[in-house]
């Protein structure tokens, strides 16, 4: 049990946290009926989770710290995906520590670990256990070839739990293998847009769309393929838009056309790299989607331990055999 490391304490919430009254740093009495949804992307650490604090009723986000004040060290009071937190939840808080004018639950002052009781899986539910992303990944490589097989559990581990049925959806809708070598990246973007039904509707709003638009070689192209349509999550933070998603993935897909043929490129090691250096249009700093503008520019970075958590999801089963630190983990999806 590793007390220095957030995810201990995530683990913790979603294992414990319900079930007993917690008191916040200001006396608050806190009680959790439902602890939402546990969220590997950008954002807040769990979702939708609803109690009571002092008997009323509350709905929002839980955010999970080591110390009170990192709330401030990774700047989630600049973020506006964190608007809708309701709880922090941290290990430490010194008299000192700068903290967030939210209810602050520490945990340090009511848990006494026992180990031998609480570290267990962090889930119960088989949906997201290695047996059914092995029969996933069985499912994907009966229907499609290696590569679109690849492709596809790239898309879902890309998606996480926000957008990864959705996406896995897309991407059975991508004919990886066949898509044209001499397609600009401008190409693959109107493309992969196209088939996510981003396009539809669009006339020519700002410079951007009306690149996209005229692609004439895409959409004579794709009119050969049926398309279904996709139900997007649409209210989820910045970094889980689907718009955004799909350009990350326009880019990666670049990326590892050009490194297919190389040795090593299925690899955690490569996906690390490549995910680090995606670099999607100027235009997604700037809009929500398309034709949609923001207020203040916004990130379009995978954040370090988005890398991580999409890398160890793609590992947990599917990369080279010969890599036990990673195959540990079985349980992100």
């Amino acid at each position: 049990m590793n007390l220095k490391s957030e995810l201990t304490f995530q683990l913790f919430f979603w294992n414990e946290m319900m079930g007993q009254v917690w008191r916040t740093t200001s006396g608050e009495e806190v009680i959790f009926n439902s602890l939402g949804e546990w969220n590997f992307l950008d954002g807040p650490d769990f979702t939708g989770v609803s109690g009571e604090i002092n008997g009323q009723h509350w709905h929002g986000d839980v955010e999970i710290h080591t110390q009170a004040h990192d709330w401030y060290v990774h700047q989630h009071h600049l973020d506006s995906a964190y608007d809708h937190v309701r709880i922090h939840v941290v290990y430490a808080c010194t008299q000192r520590s700068k903290r967030p004018d939210i209810p602050t639950i520490v945990l340090k002052d009511q848990w006494q670990p026992h180990p031998e009781r609480w570290n267990r899986k962090a889930y119960d539910m088989g949906m997201f256990g290695l047996a059914a992303k092995e029969t996933r990944w069985q499912n994907w490589c009966a229907q499609f070839d290696d590569f679109s097989s690849k492709m596809i559990a790239v898309s879902r581990a890309m998606g996480r739990h926000v957008q990864g049925d959705s996406l896995e959806q897309w991407a059975m809708q991508i004919p990886w293998s066949f898509l044209p070598e001499h397609w600009t990246p401008v190409q693959v973007h109107a493309f992969f847009y196209l088939v996510a039904g981003h396009l539809d509707g669009l006339r020519g709003e700002d410079a951007f769309i009306q690149l996209l638009l005229s692609q004439e070689e895409v959409f004579h192209w794709a009119s050969l393929y049926a398309r279904g349509d996709i139900q997007w999550k649409k209210r989820v933070s910045m970094q889980s838009r689907s718009h955004l998603r799909i350009a990350q993935l326009a880019q990666l897909y670049l990326i590892i056309r050009e490194n297919q043929n190389a040795l090593g490129w299925w690899s955690p090691s490569f996906f690390s790299r490549a995910l680090a250096c995606l670099q999607v249009p100027e235009y997604w700093r700037h809009h929500y989607k398309l034709g949609q503008p923001m207020k203040a520019t916004s990130s379009t970075e995978l954040s370090p331990q988005a890398i991580e958590s999409i890398v160890f999801n793609l590992s947990g089963f599917m990369f080279d055999q010969n890599v036990p630190s990673l195959k540990k983990n079985t349980t992100h999806d």
